[in-house]
């Protein structure tokens, strides 16, 4: 009778579906599968939501790039888009020791036209690049 209910009610032609989407819609959608069958369905739940949650923050951390578009001396542009937050700081540390290994007195330009959301951890890296160009 089991098998039966779980027959008629399980969306199996989702699963037929799998090879189409992304590597994260299809870990995730795995994953609440068998939370599901192991334990129960509340624990499922709360399992694919932080599921979801960490492999948002690790797609959205490979969002953020920052490039460097032109350098002449001591004077360096770069140019960043995307999201900047606690995932996407660690992007901005080849900017960061560009700055410490290149000429002494840099002019640094950041073009932050493209970046939406920051967050404090972002905030605090570029602090963190202000301090090294002024010293």
């Amino acid at each position: 009778m089991l098998l039966f209910v779980a027959r008629s009610t399980g969306e199996w032609h989702e699963f037929a579906k799998l090879r189409h989407d992304s590597f994260h819609d299809r870990l995730t959608l795995l994953g609440k599968f068998f939370l599901t069958v192991v334990f129960d369905l509340t624990i499922a739940v709360q399992g694919g939501l932080l599921m979801a949650c960490f492999l948002f923050v690790h797609r959205m951390s490979g969002v953020f790039q920052v490039d460097c578009v032109e350098r002449t001396g001591a004077d360096s542009t770069w140019k960043s888009h995307g999201v900047l937050f606690f995932a996407a700081v660690k992007r901005l540390d080849g900017s960061l020791r560009a700055v410490q290994q290149g000429p002494v007195n840099p002019v640094v330009t950041i073009d932050a036209l493209h970046v939406a959301p920051l967050d404090a951890t972002g905030l605090d890296a570029l602090r963190q690049l202000l301090r090294t160009v002024r010293s």
